[in-house]
């Protein structure tokens, strides 16, 4: 009598398998952890927690404020119009940055969005 085994799978399907379980963890269960660890406020709650100088760090993004208390505790509110924020954030003492957004060459951008694209299919 003849034995029939089952053909090993390579490699690559375990590998596969675990990319693609890495790639899962990454785009649905770190999202959720990181949201849990920031609450969302009113502007109202920043300014308030500005003036009694519980802000600690504070970070202006191009739609919205994160910034932190004096307890570690993380906060983000939107972005308004507010051109009093930089001096009250100064006298409440918050340690406070914006982002530094670096424009790609147009030749690079032209380069790697339409000559690249088009080589790689041709």
């Amino acid at each position: 009598m003849n034995e029939v085994k089952t053909p090993k799978k390579p490699m690559m399907f375990y590998y596969g398998i675990f990319l693609a379980v890495i790639i899962l963890f990454n785009a649905i269960v770190m999202p959720l952890l990181n949201n849990m660890r920031v609450k969302e406020v009113d502007y109202g709650t920043f300014i308030r927690m500005t003036t009694e100088l519980n802000v600690d760090e504070v970070e202006i993004q191009d739609n919205q404020i994160v910034f932190s208390d004096k307890n570690g505790n993380f906060y983000k509110t939107g972005l308004m119009e507010d051109p009093a924020l930089t001096q009250r954030l100064y006298t409440a003492g918050a340690k406070f940055s914006t982002e530094i957004v670096q424009e790609m060459s147009p030749i690079l951008s032209i380069l790697l969005s339409w000559i690249l694209p088009m080589a790689l299919m041709v």
